[in-house]
């Protein structure tokens, strides 16, 4: 018993001294970390060491702290030349330098900057407002990556002096020309590049841009807004998303692989007028609204198979564009391809829903003024003049196919197009939402000289129906319908009780008239029951 009280004592002893041991260590540790300012260049850098160990790090500042008034003021830089290049120094003393706040944020003396391979952290701002005309960032044998704005020190916390819109630490270099990244980067962050118009050069080290495993998968909102100087950007294999208004304004951009990318964001390649090639990816999910406004050279699309809905005003005025592949498109957004004005075929076979003035042609008058919610800086420059449905520049369309699905038009939906035909699959006239007599679906000439084409049961229903009465030339297409009356989506007794139900009280209903004419006659009579009931019997 003695013995056992002897080794419980023992082992509270031991607890005890482990737990002040701890707090000893903890007390010992953080009584050795020390904070220094040092001056170099005009340049203030923070040193975070521990006199014990001996390590440490410093970071660059704009702005020093005056221990006195207890507040931040800037720092008065040394005269430079206005042809100086700069090297960061890769340590202070001992210790590396891993960071820069704002260190040449508004800084007007310095052409050329180059960041050693010791710094890993870019602050918000860093460079912004600057002189630059090229920055090199320096290769690292390791592959560390540089992290942009992951964190930011003392003033910048405050929200006052801060965006929350944009990172921007390369924002407004009104002379930045050439980036190089000879080391992997985390990402491209909000308005990193915001309004770098002379910016003609963005370069990746091949090993990194080729790679698929950084952590560099998105370039975020803004990105390169307003780079009217990028002619061609090589898109790092690893990015698989774009986000809002990414390359927006980007007036010069002419060719961009995003074969790779999995999702366009709204308003990313809008008003990039000399945009020629785009590839997109099979396994695309989401193309935003307005991600293609304005790109006048862009002349082919095809359309994943994923996506199926283009939205509103994705491609806006892309007055070139003529080969159009919809695939598996259901739904097109208000003016989504208004303007588009070279097409010469619209399949709209699979559409279930098709927007204000989607296909809007001649005299484009949409007025684009919608910005994403919270970046401000997204307004489109295009306005056009009025509302008005004048036609003296008339769209290329000769085809425009309306699928079975289609049940409703919009006002202006095909104003400035006047095809040669126009085929309706419809089981019944679709309906307008403009109900006065002017009708605007259409342009005026297009109920003078196309070609109406609907299925033969369904003619006089068309000559009897708003608006599609005032085409002229309304021909019937020989349909053998499928005997699926009741649109259950199979064949039964139901469907022969369906058709026999239309025959007797000369209504459809909710049956379906194309369906039901299985000699494609074009009227339903007992013949049609006795294919249907043959087919049902007999699988023919």
């Amino acid at each position: 018993m003695m013995i056992m009280k002897k080794s419980i004592h023992s082992n509270y002893t031991k607890s005890l001294c482990f737990i002040l041991l701890v707090l000893a260590s903890f007390l010992t540790i953080s009584a050795t970390v020390h904070y220094d300012y040092v001056t170099i260049d005009g340049f203030e850098y923070e040193i975070i060491y521990d006199d014990v160990t001996g390590t440490g790090a410093a970071s660059l500042f704009t702005r020093a702290w005056d221990y006195e008034t207890e507040e931040w003021y800037s720092i008065q830089y040394e005269e430079w030349n206005t042809d100086s290049i700069y090297a960061i120094p890769s340590t202070v003393g001992y210790f590396p330098v891993t960071a820069i706040y704002g260190g040449f944020a508004g800084f007007s003396d310095i052409k050329t900057i180059i960041v050693p391979p010791t710094v890993t952290k870019i602050g918000r701002d860093a460079f912004s407002k600057s002189s630059l005309e090229s920055i090199y960032f320096a290769y690292d044998n390791d592959g560390t990556p540089i992290i942009f704005a992951e964190f930011e020190p003392g003033p910048f916390d405050d929200e006052e002096s801060v965006s929350s819109v944009s990172c921007g630490e390369f924002s407004n270099c009104e002379r930045l020309k050439t980036v190089e990244f000879q080391r992997p980067i985390n990402k491209f962050s909000p308005g990193m590049f915001l309004n770098c118009s002379k910016l003609e050069t963005v370069f990746f080290n091949p090993s990194y841009v080729n790679s698929n495993n950084l952590s560099l998968d998105t370039i975020e909102p803004c990105a390169f807004f307003g780079c009217e100087g990028l002619a061609h950007f090589e898109m790092p294999k690893s990015v698989k998303v774009i986000g809002e208004g990414a390359f927006a304004h980007c007036h010069g951009l002419e060719t961009i692989d995003i074969s790779s990318i999995t999702s366009v964001g709204d308003y990313a390649f809008a008003e990039c007028y000399q945009l020629q090639d785009v590839t997109l990816n099979p396994s695309l999910n989401y193309l935003g609204e307005a991600a293609f406004l304005n790109c006048k050279s862009l002349t082919s699309m095809s359309i994943p198979d994923a996506i199926t809905v283009i939205r509103d005003h994705t491609f806006y005025n892309c007055c070139n564009l003529a080969d159009l592949n919809l695939n598996n498109v259901t739904t097109f957004g208000e003016r989504s391809f208004a303007g588009c004005n070279k097409l010469t075929e619209i399949d709209l076979t699979k559409a279930q829903s098709i927007g204000l003035c989607a296909f809007f042609g001649g005299e484009v008058s949409c007025v684009v003024s919608t910005s994403p919610s919270g970046y401000g800086h997204l307004s489109i420059s295009l306005r056009e003049e009025g509302w008005g449905t004048q036609e003296t520049t008339l769209g290329s369309v000769k085809k425009i196919t309306l699928g079975e699905n289609v049940t409703l038009l919009e006002d202006r939906t095909f104003v400035g197009h006047v095809p040669d035909t126009i085929t309706c699959w419809s089981p019944a006239p679709p309906t307008f939402t403009v109900t006065t007599n002017y009708n605007w679906t259409f342009s005026t000439q297009a109920y003078d000289t196309t070609v109406l084409r609907v299925p033969r049961v369904l003619v006089n229903d068309y000559r009897e129906a708003f608006c599609w009465s005032r085409f002229v030339n309304i021909e019937g297409m020989t349909v053998f319908g499928n005997g699926d009356v009741n649109g259950d989506g199979q064949l039964s007794i139901s469907d022969v009780t369906a058709l026999i139900d239309m025959l007797l009280n000369g209504q459809a209903g909710t049956s379906n008239p194309v369906n039901a004419d299985m000699n494609g006659d074009g009227r339903l009579s007992v013949g049609d029951i006795t294919r249907l009931i043959d087919r049902l019997l007999n699988g023919e």
